[in-house]
């Protein structure tokens, strides 16, 4: 008896094929022959195309709130770490912190955690 292969894993191995094209920037045209050679039709060559573009969009994305929550956490904790030694240096003023930065930091923090998740990286 011939073993029919599993269509979940053909889905996932043509959209994870898409994907790393789009990622090294191959021209859509490329893109859409080259999963044609698959066995698939022009049509949902270009739905796995337009999938493959939206999760590089988001991957993209998440990592922009990474790296502006990692810089929102490290600026403010040395914004709250200079204005300390400033007050113990001069024995006047207020102490500035802003926590409600780190909170805005570890807020994007969360959302690039959920948007990677969603992408399916672990």
């Amino acid at each position: 008896m011939e073993k029919v292969p599993n269509p979940d894993i053909q889905i996932r191995t043509l959209h994870s094929k898409a994907s790393r094209l789009v990622e090294s920037r191959y021209t859509d045209e490329y893109i859409l022959e080259e999963l044609c050679r698959e066995g698939i039709s022009i049509d949902y060559a270009r739905a796995i195309l337009t999938f493959a573009h939206s999760d590089c969009a988001s991957k993209k994305e998440a990592q922009v709130k990474l790296t502006t929550g990692l810089a929102l956490i490290m600026g403010s904790v040395l914004f709250i770490i200079t204005s300390y030694r400033f007050v113990q240096q001069t024995g006047m003023g207020m102490l500035l912190i802003e926590w409600g930065i780190v909170i805005a930091g570890i807020m994007r923090l969360f959302k690039s955690y959920g948007l990677f998740k969603r992408l399916g990286y672990r």
